[in-house]
């Protein structure tokens, strides 16, 4: 349970740094990247609110207060000031990865058929997310 507990922190955690870049973001695609982390951000508080009433399902007590998120989860605060479209676009590309190897090993190491599914879930959509980041970084190395 102490790994998705940790996982759960990393949802609140990375939805508010999903925040941060999406009301710090500069640049000539602004818009799109803007829009882009408000869609990423929903989706991410209805997974950890998922996975919270996964962990209720289980008898355990979700996490519902700042102080246990911060001190649970792997993310490091992100500092907040103004961000180009393409240092955004990178950063979020490192937080969706970092979630879908989470997701990956608490689905691979669990005997539970629920959760595994979950995870499953979780990470069709991630994986999606990182292919359309990383088409949009494509250009950006050539």
């Amino acid at each position: 349970m102490k790994q998705i507990k940790i996982y759960l922190a990393d949802l609140w955690a990375a939805n508010i740094m999903l925040h941060n870049l999406h009301w710090n973001v500069i640049g000539f695609n602004f818009k799109g990247v803007h829009e882009y982390t408000e869609a990423l951000y929903n989706e991410l508080f209805e997974y950890s609110d998922e996975v919270a009433e996964y962990i209720r399902q289980r008898g355990e007590v979700a996490f519902g207060n700042i102080k246990e998120y911060s001190e649970t989860t792997s993310f490091e605060n992100l500092e907040n000031k103004e961000i180009s479209c393409n240092d955004a676009v990178i950063k979020i590309l490192e937080i969706i990865k970092s979630l879908n190897n989470s997701a990956k090993e608490i689905a691979d190491s669990s005997n539970d058929f629920l959760l595994s599914n979950i995870m499953e879930d979780q990470m069709t959509n991630y994986i999606k997310q990182i292919w359309f980041m990383e088409s949009m970084l494509a250009n950006t190395n050539k």
